[in-house]
């Protein structure tokens, strides 16, 4: 409970700052605990190459296979390892969600078209770190030991890495928790912003709320949570979606920037 109190209170702290204060955290901060993951990771998978090919083929083995035991979809339909894995991608990339454009507009830039071109890289990053992620847990094997659970990649860390690695991946996900909670409230501030015309007493309820709703997250369930973002993901990427259509078949000079 500590530990998201503190995660709460440093949110607070950035965004009291505005979006030049949360761009300055997440600067100094993004590129650590990417290293930090990346680097554990790789030494991890690079320790037996045997294992990571077998690993690799097993993905595409399985991919398609009504009962592939991967990730715990023992059983499961074709349609519902697409649905579960289209959702999980949607979740953690934020392809097809429009939330990612709100930063990037915010961004200080001569050439719009360099925050563009960074936002289908840090989708390309996401990706990566999920793929492995997945290679970890195939690799070492952590999968077919009991029922899916969440704790995988820190079993694989703890195991792989003793003395050091579950530390180490602690503070990269702590990271990774602050950096996405003070991105996730800042494109909530701007959205709820434009509704109340950035009043300042509606605003400061709106980051009460979600300090409030930060801290609460830690004492939910996790399938509850799971449950409400998958609900919520819809409601988020519909309208979206619909407007990215429209947006499309707009005349070029009606969408040309002054």
């Amino acid at each position: 409970m500590g530990s998201w109190l503190g995660i709460a209170s440093f949110v607070f702290l950035a965004m009291s700052g505005g979006a030049k204060r949360v761009g300055e955290f997440a600067s100094k901060l993004v590129p650590i605990m990417f290293v930090l993951y990346v680097t554990f990771a790789l030494s991890i998978l690079l320790q037996n190459i045997p294992a990571l090919i077998s690993a690799t083929r097993l993905v595409f083995q399985n991919a398609f296979n009504p009962s592939a035991a991967v990730g715990g979809f023992l059983g499961a339909s074709v349609l519902q390892a697409v649905r579960e894995g289209m959702f999980r991608g949607i979740f953690v990339t934020e392809s097809g969600l429009g939330t990612s454009s709100i930063p990037h507009s915010l961004a200080d830039t001569k050439n719009p078209t360099d925050q563009g071109i960074l936002a289908m890289g840090s989708v390309l990053a996401d990706a990566f770190l999920s793929i492995l992620s997945g290679m970890l847990v195939l690799v070492t094997g952590i999968w077919s030991l009991g029922a899916f659970r969440c704790t995988l990649i820190y079993e694989v860390f703890k195991l792989q890495a003793p003395g050091i690695g579950q530390y180490v991946l602690l503070f990269s996900v702590t990271l990774f928790v602050l950096t996405t909670a003070m991105g996730n409230t800042l494109n909530g501030m701007q959205s709820f912003g434009i509704l109340v015309k950035d009043n300042r007493f509606y605003m400061n309820c709106y980051m009460a709320l979600t300090v409030s709703m930060i801290f609460a997250g830690a004492l939910v369930p996790m399938k509850l949570l799971w449950d409400i973002i998958d609900t919520l993901v819809l409601f988020i990427a519909v309208p979206n979606l619909i407007g990215i259509t429209l947006l499309a078949y707009r005349r070029p000079e009606v969408l040309r920037l002054k």
